[in-house]
């Protein structure tokens, strides 16, 4: 029965991953902005819902899992879509 278990949370968490297969439409840039020095970094969207905390100057692409976009300091950054964290770098 323990192994069952074991099991059946592997397959769960399986799905789960397989589950996140986001496309570039997808995301879109709202109309809130960051602030008034930055008018051009927009608050990022997934399937019209807001990102939390996820500012962009443009979208870039995405693997499916993660979103890659310009952050408003300028620099490429890869986001978590769920949970809005975030960290410089590519896909």
């Amino acid at each position: 029965m323990k192994y069952q278990i074991i099991l059946l949370a592997i397959f769960a968490a399986m799905l789960s991953a397989c589950a996140d297969n986001y496309k570039e439409s997808d995301f879109s840039i709202g109309t809130a902005i960051y602030n008034s020095d930055s008018p051009d970094c927009k608050q990022a969207l997934l399937n019209g819902k807001p990102i939390p905390g996820v500012f962009l100057k443009k979208i870039d692409k995405t693997n499916g899992v993660s979103l890659q976009g310009i952050a408003c300091h300028g620099v490429s950054i890869v986001i978590d879509p769920k949970t809005g964290v975030w960290k410089e770098g590519n896909i």
